[in-house]
């Protein structure tokens, strides 16, 4: 058995999709009798110790600007709520704008008080291994930093669920100018670790001559969350006068937005008085006033719920019966609850407006989804989707949708971690 520490951002209880990525790992991990702990942000007040499904869960206090963001994500109805969300973005901006020669770093400290506690952690605990997820940044160096210093004795993996230097277009630099510096930061990591597992997405933007060095060490793995995370496939029946639709993920303005879906919803409900269509979204980022706004006038039929635990936005997966996803417009980056949304077998309605959209691979090999280009005539795709709703669902398994999506699974991951250690040690 081995001690294995993860260093992430937000793990438990309201993680973001790093954290639910790497609880599938962890899971998959301790089923390989291996006693794992994680590190992650928390609050100050918070206990710095919890065990959860079995996990030692360790925390770093989070910067201020976090939670200054969920505060006004989740009162962005109130002008104390609005005032405050834009009071972190300020902040946020402001902090990397005095930090732009070391972009994307925010914080000295927040890298320094993951350093200091994943010392610590291993002074008490001994680890065989450590793996930092990126994001966050903070966590990624801190954990090189350490590696640095046990050298051999301390195997680092890194795990770039998202990518430092593969980002494209920005609001305020060029994809050149973000690659450049990416790639900079990846020099510097790379060097120390034992193995660099990158999604599948970005596997050609890392065959460039830049990563030959790293080559030996570098595996390309894909989003682990195809797992049999809910009991049930099918939840609508012909007598429901309500389909549920569920939008989980986050939102923000200029690479993937709400407005569009929630256009469909209206739409849909003019002159329906057979069947109603009702969208929750479980969402974060910068567009909730955006969903705030529509859910005034939608009579009940756009509902936003914002930040909550994961176990809840399962147990809305679990009874929706349309399950809806939106494609990012400048990133080659896979929105990771599409591969969830496909684990159950469920309807699910993806739109997109890249014609290079990164979900559409997959989702191509996945019976129950309809692809809705947004760019085409509004009414046409109004009617492709009345008519999916309504049509019937094609049953499938999910041993038969696993077969398509193994790369996707935990164990795929979890492989390829033990090959490149077992080869490390040969």
């Amino acid at each position: 058995m081995e001690k294995i520490l993860c260093i992430t951002d937000f793990y438990y209880p309201k993680p973001l999709a790093n954290g639910i990525c790497l609880e599938q790992i962890v899971e998959e991990l301790k089923s390989r009798n291996n006693e794992v702990h994680v590190l992650c942000l928390g609050e100050k007040k918070a206990q710095k110790k919890i065990v959860h499904n079995g996990v030692k869960i360790y925390f770093v206090n989070k910067r201020i600007f976090y939670s200054l963001l969920e505060y006004g994500e989740e009162n962005i109805e109130a002008i104390k709520g609005k005032i405050i969300y834009n009071l972190a973005l300020l902040i946020n901006r402001t902090s990397k704008l005095l930090l732009l020669p070391f972009y994307p770093m925010a914080s000295f400290i927040s890298i320094y008080s993951y350093y200091k506690k994943i010392k610590l952690l291993h002074a008490e605990n001994n680890y065989d291994l450590m793996i930092s997820t990126y994001c966050p940044f903070d966590g990624l160096i801190a954990g090189a930093l350490v590696k640095k210093k046990y050298g051999e004795k301390l195997k680092y993996g890194i795990y770039l669920l998202d990518t430092l230097s593969n980002v494209g277009n920005s609001k305020w630099f060029s994809a050149k100018w973000m690659e450049k510096k990416g790639v900079k930061w990846e020099k510097r990591v790379f060097s120390y670790a034992d193995f660099i597992l990158y999604m599948r997405t970005h596997y050609i933007h890392h065959q460039k001559k830049v990563y030959e060095p790293y080559r030996k060490k570098m595996r390309v793995v894909d989003t682990p969350l195809f797992s049999r995370i809910l009991t049930s496939q099918n939840s609508l029946k012909a007598e429901n006068r309500v389909y549920k639709w569920i939008y989980a993920g986050a939102f923000y303005a200029g690479r993937r937005e709400p407005n569009y879906v929630c256009k469909v919803i209206t739409e849909l409900n003019k002159n329906n008085n057979i069947k109603k269509n009702i969208i929750h979204f479980y969402s974060r980022g910068d567009c909730e006033e955006t969903i705030s706004n529509y859910q005034k006038n939608a009579q009940g039929t756009i509902v936003r719920h914002g930040y909550v635990d994961h176990s809840e936005v399962y147990n809305a997966i679990e009874k929706a019966d349309v399950l809806v996803s939106v494609g990012n417009t400048n990133t080659e980056m896979v929105p990771s609850k599409i591969f969830e949304y496909m684990s159950t077998g469920k309807k699910m309605i993806h739109f997109y407006e890249a014609d290079g959209d990164s979900c559409i691979p997959y989702l191509q090999n996945y019976p129950n989804v309809i692809l809705v280009d947004v760019k085409k005539d509004f009414q046409i795709n109004i009617n492709i989707i009345n008519d999916f709703i309504n049509q019937q669902i094609i049953n499938v398994t999910y041993e038969e949708i696993e077969k398509i999506f193994f790369e996707n699974t935990p164990s795929y991951t979890v492989n390829k971690i033990e090959e490149i250690i077992r080869l490390e040690e040969e």
